[in-house]
């Protein structure tokens, strides 16, 4: 009886251990990785529509007076993105991917975004050329290789956006997909250790009853014998 009972409390703290690891092991994927993940790519899409906004603000300025200070407003917001975009994305090509799919997006996503950030070195540095022009006869051809540029970065800006928000997507659904996944664990261990204390509980009831009679039957024949050894018949016959 005492066996029973110890295997049934193995089993269950063996049910217990098990899907308690696998539900720490999927919100520690939260934590590092993914909650982490959809932020990192909240920021790198903010990051590069504002730097593209930036970009378009030089060509408004092409016309207007006082250019050059202007630009060098723009030049110091930009060094700011940068400054925030390149950590950013440094973290996100780090994180592990759990799918084929979302390695496959994020290889993707990494050829856009090295195609994006090399135009923009070429970007920035026509900013700077454009501060450095001292009269509009130098800026009229900056701006036209300026404009030519920029006219290459948009697709491709483009194409990184709608990569981000694929990837989001695709990172949105794997989540509730894991969430829905932990929940259906949850309720299995539930029902598991219900079923589990259920039949610990009568196996106990049972064993007990056959350990209590085990040792009441005979108690109670002996005391019927003595009983009548008592009353004086010493005749009565005492089983081994």
């Amino acid at each position: 009886g005492f066996v029973a009972l110890v295997l049934i409390i193995v089993l269950i703290g063996s049910m217990a251990v098990v899907g308690v690891q696998t539900l720490s092991a999927n919100l520690e994927s939260f934590k590092v990785n993914r909650i982490p993940g959809m932020l990192i790519l909240g920021e790198l899409n903010r990051e590069r529509m504002a730097i593209r906004a930036q970009t378009l603000s030089v060509l408004a300025y092409e016309t207007q007076a006082g250019v050059g200070e202007r630009l060098r407003t723009i030049q110091t917001e930009r060094q700011k993105s940068w400054q925030a975009v390149d950590p950013a994305w440094d973290k996100f090509v780090k994180i592990p991917r759990a799918s084929e799919q979302g390695r496959a997006l994020v290889e993707q996503l990494q050829g856009y975004y090295q195609s994006w950030r090399a135009i923009y070195v070429e970007l920035d540095e026509l900013i700077a050329r454009l501060i450095a022009a001292t009269d509009a006869d130098q800026r009229r051809p900056l701006y036209a290789q300026y404009r030519e540029t920029v006219d290459r970065m948009v697709p491709i800006s483009d194409a990184m956006g709608k990569a981000f928000i694929t990837l989001t997507e695709q990172n949105t659904k794997s989540t509730v997909n894991l969430i829905n996944a932990d929940r259906l664990v949850a309720q299995e261990l539930e029902v598991r250790s219900i079923a589990a204390g259920a039949i610990g509980l009568a196996l106990a009831a049972l064993l007990g009853w056959l350990i209590t009679r085990s040792v009441v039957a005979p108690i109670k024949r002996g005391s019927e014998i003595l009983s009548v050894i008592a009353g004086g018949d010493m005749t009565c016959e005492v089983p081994a």
